[in-house]
């Protein structure tokens, strides 16, 4: 096997053991969990194994499953109950480590400590130590336990870490202290990490740490908005830890934790799997059979992976694929994917099965228009003070306000306050400026009172092809900016956008596409984010993208009414006079232009005018320019801008994009046949057809339709208007906001349709009171009939002011019965 996949568990926290037979049903040959010194070692020196919080563990040997134990390590009877410290809490916890092992010498493994880096699991002197320091303690802990164990003649495997992240310099100083020599392996906790950066993240670790010892994830899992999104990134996760040589993996975790939903591989209270307990099945028995795992990478923007010689795992930015005979397309739950088309997607990977072996030549790629992407391509690997040591054609500096420029460098993360543990570039003296793959940081040392103290982040693309290119990014400045940042595009020094990202009221967010950029190749495309006068609070997400236009689009922008285009059928018509064409690429008139597309990936620029742009099958292009524009992609991955003036948009497939990049562009509306999340700028939406799919609006005071199914709708930031429409639907409330974005409730049907409250984001509701103001202080959901308003007051009673949630039109009493909690 070439990984092994195991579960986090929690019997040492009062599971059930019942649920190791759940393990065993999920393929589960391995979990990672704990026996705690405090309930066992309640006298000193004296050890009480029958404890209830030790009772799973000789079942679980038992039933042959590949231990490890995690060892936390406080005790009340030593150092004052704090994480142990001294070498007499030290001694007492290695001692209580190898009467363990005497008892239950079945164990597998010993992990020492838990996410001892971060202060979520340390206490007392050590987590008042420096992050630079925090190692010292480790050091003496690991050492203490291998005395203990060589003392007892105890022969285990000894795994040491278990860190929050990938700290490297935590790591590198374990290295420089020996303690590195001591363990079989180091444990680490990637949940900083997006799937898709892993590989460069552990090739750094590997620089410090060597090759020598072996790396374990013990826990892998994200936040994940539902259980549906889960088995996506376990696919991910899976495939780059196998690839880059991570010897066993723990999923977080078995069943469902309390502040961690959407994790769990079992549903204990229906007795079934999970979404992402079909997908770890699936892949243990795909691992069964798969003695390696490697990345074959024909692009930068594609990920596939074989397991073994007769199955893969695929996703990607842009592109489709044409399988050999043989060869078959599955979801992660196993089924085949009826109808595989070829196109794949970022966010849902596929597996691929073949008969006989899976090669490399067993999948032909068809690559889209992406040439450049600041998330795929970022690379973290700078090692050169220079700026030569970047590999690929990303290259990331800092810029005074002096004009200076200097090459970032890899950093190892968390020996600074308020550092992530996670590789990142920056700078030993520039602190906390910072980029990855995600986001970006400038500084201003000054408090905006010297410009030379100023340091923007440069992010700057070498041009790889000659031709005309579409660049389009977001930029997402966080909450608690004070005036925002500067965003600013050259090319080759030439300024060709300059925008302020400040705007609290639409969330500081700021999306640009720049049409028609001629670039040669070695062409510099520079990205400069910049503080104002005040850089607090400036961590900024982004995401930049740039695609090759085609080279000979037809171009009828000087006709002089609008144009008749029907690629299918070779045919257009130009100033009345219809005649044939080849074109499948075109730009339209200042008129109201009508463009159909066919098979092929097709690119419309509509110009002035209302134009109604179709693009049928293939993956197409369409941007409407100023106008009352009607957009619809057909079937594939379509991209489609709308630009000035009041557009609608038609999307049926999940990987369409729909972009409106100026906030003053227009009432626009979207019509999705599938599930749908309002971006930027765009106001209406309404679900079409039958099926039961869901609506989410943005920041905007949106206007969201539900169709005849049942609908889950939720609006997003703003004051919002829902019409649920047929169907039992639900309205979902996820976003705390002030009392003047309530949300309209236009049709609510009593016993048919629900409202649910995000306990997440509405901390503490436990159920629904009634009347106009809070009574007690656990009242902090109620329902004002008089008003038809629902009401949040996260202190019930308290000083603070009730926020109305959302108005029921006709001044409906809702039940207990017609309010869920999720």
């Amino acid at each position: 096997m070439s990984i092994l996949l195991g579960a986090q568990t929690h019997f040492s926290q009062g599971w059930n053991p019942s649920l190791l037979d759940t393990a065993e049903v999920l393929g589960a040959g391995a979990i990672r969990d704990s026996v705690p010194w405090g309930a066992v070692e309640k006298l000193a020196g004296k050890y009480d194994f029958s404890v209830p919080q030790a009772a799973w563990l000789d079942r679980a040997l038992d039933q042959e499953l590949h231990v490890t134990l995690t060892f936390a390590n406080a005790n009340v009877l030593y150092d004052k109950g704090y994480t142990v410290y001294s070498d007499a809490g030290r001694e007492a916890f290695a001692k209580f480590v190898v009467e363990t092992l005497k008892r239950y010498p079945g164990v597998g493994a010993i992990e020492i400590g838990n996410e001892y880096n971060s202060n979520s699991f340390v206490t007392g002197p050590v987590a008042a130590s420096s992050a630079a320091n925090r190692d010292d303690y480790y050091a003496k802990l690991v050492s203490a336990v291998d005395r203990a164990l060589t003392q007892a003649g105890i022969d285990v495997e000894l795994v040491g870490g278990a860190t929050h992240s990938i700290p490297v310099d935590y790591f590198a100083d374990l290295k420089a202290l020996g303690t590195i020599d001591l363990l079989d392996a180091i444990s680490i906790h990637p949940y900083t990490t997006p799937p898709e950066q892993f590989a460069d993240q552990i090739a750094i670790l590997r620089g410090v740490v060597g090759n020598m010892v072996d790396l374990r994830v013990t826990e892998f899992g994200s936040d994940f908005a539902s259980l549906d999104d889960a088995p996506a990134y376990l696919a991910k996760m899976l495939s780059v830890m196998g690839d880059a040589g991570i010897e066993s993996a723990s999923w977080y975790a078995l069943a469902r934790q309390a502040y961690f939903p959407n994790m769990e591989l079992w549903n204990t209270a229906a007795g079934t799997a999970t979404p992402a307990g079909e997908a770890f099945r699936l892949f243990d028995d795909i691992l069964s059979d798969a003695d390696r795992i490697e990345r074959v990478a024909p692009d930068d923007f594609t990920y596939f992976y074989t397991f073994g010689d007769h199955a893969a795992v695929l996703w990607g930015q842009t592109g489709s694929v044409t399988l050999a005979p043989g060869i078959t397309a599955y979801d992660l739950a196993g089924r085949p994917i009826s109808g595989f088309d070829g196109r794949i997607s970022a966010d849902k990977p596929i597996i691929l099965k073949s008969e006989g072996e899976m090669t490399a030549a067993s999948v032909q790629f068809h690559h889209g228009a992406l040439v450049a992407d600041s998330f795929d391509q970022f690379d973290v690997t700078n090692t050169d003070g220079s700026g030569v040591g970047f590999e690929g054609p990303w290259s990331y500096f800092a810029l005074s306000g002096n004009g200076q420029m200097t090459a970032l460098q890899t950093m190892g993360g968390g020996l600074k306050g308020g550092e992530l543990w996670t590789p990142y570039l920056g700078s030993q003296w520039l602190r906390p400026l910072e980029v990855n793959a995600t986001h970006v940081t400038p500084v201003d040392f000054s408090g905006g009172t010297d410009a030379a103290s100023r340091y923007a982040i440069v992010e700057r693309y070498m041009s790889q092809s000659t031709g005309s290119f579409t660049i389009e990014g977001t930029y997402d400045v966080g909450d608690q900016t004070r005036d925002g940042i500067y965003l600013t595009v050259t090319v080759n020094d030439q300024k060709i956008l300059q925008q302020h990202v400040y705007d609290p009221a639409q969330g500081n967010s700021f999306s640009f596409q720049l049409n028609h950029v001629g670039l040669a190749v070695g062409d510099r495309v520079e990205f400069v984010v910049s503080s104002g006068a005040n850089a607090a609070g400036d961590i900024t997400s982004r995401h930049i993208q740039i695609f090759a236009e085609t080279v000979g689009a037809a171009d009828w922008s000087g006709a002089k009414a609008g144009i008749r285009l029907d690629v299918a059928q070779a045919s257009v018509v130009v100033d009345g006079n219809r005649m044939e064409t080849t074109a499948t690429d075109a730009i339209g008139s200042s008129f109201n232009d009508v463009m159909s597309g066919d098979a092929s990936a097709n690119r419309f620029d509509g110009g002035a005018g209302d134009d109604r742009l179709f693009g049928l099958d293939g993956d197409d292009l369409l941007q409407g320019g100023s106008g009352a524009d009607r957009l619809d992609g057909g079937s594939g991955a379509d991209r489609m801008t709308g630009g000035l003036g009041d557009d609608t948009y038609y999307v049926d497939d999940a990987r369409d994009q729909v972009i409106e990049t100026d906030p003053g562009g227009g009432i626009d509306t979207v019509r999705s046949e599938v599930d749908f999340v309002l971006g930027a700028n765009i106001e209406r939406l309404y679900l079409v057809g039958e099926g039961n799919i869901g609506g989410t609006g943005n920041r905007l005071a949106n206007i969201l339709y539900g169709n005849e199914g049942d609908n889950v709708l939720s609006g997003g930031g703003g004051a919002d208007k829902l019409y649920g429409g047929g169907g039992s639907d639900i309205f979902l409330f996820d976003v705390r906001e002030a009392a003047a974005s309530a949300d309209t409730i236009m049709d609510f049907q009593l016993g048919v349709d629900r409202i649910a409250v995000d306990r997440d984001a509405f901390a503490g509701v436990t159920g629904l009171a009634y009347g106009s103001r809070a009574t007690s202080g656990d009242m902090t959901l109620f329902y004002d009939p008089s008003a038809g308003t629902l009401y949040f007051d996260t202190d019930g009673n308290g000083m603070g002011e009730a926020v109305a949630l959302a108005s029921l039109r006709g001044e409906i009493m809702i039940e207990a019965a017609d309010v869920l909690f999720v």
